[in-house]
């Protein structure tokens, strides 16, 4: 009788302490997940803030997309490093949304 009593307090404890695991596994992963996109926001924060108050970004980014060859060297050596900067950030992007790391 008091062993089987023992063993379904065993059992009972064993849940209880699965149950508390689950629950901090979700909460941690919940917690990734606002970190993963806290992050996005802040790289894409990064990269449009220069971007605004740069008239040479502006400018160079301007006559490269417009005609690659007519900008000097320099205006595209900006304008790569943006784009490649930024065409990175939206890879990331939707590396996460395809991973289910941000909502829909």
């Amino acid at each position: 009788m008091w062993v089987d009593l023992a063993q379904i307090i065993s059992a009972s404890a064993v849940t209880l302490t699965l149950l508390a695991v689950i629950m901090t596994i979700r909460q941690n992963t919940r917690s990734q997940k606002a970190l993963a996109v806290d992050s996005l926001a802040a790289a894409i924060t990064s990269i449009n803030v220069p971007a605004m108050k740069s008239h040479t970004l502006g400018s160079a980014l301007s006559k490269a997309t417009a005609d690659w060859g007519s900008a000097s060297r320099e205006e595209r050596i900006i304008a790569h490093y943006f784009l490649f900067s930024f065409f990175k950030l939206l890879e990331n992007a939707w590396y996460q949304r395809r991973a289910g790391i941000l909502d829909q």
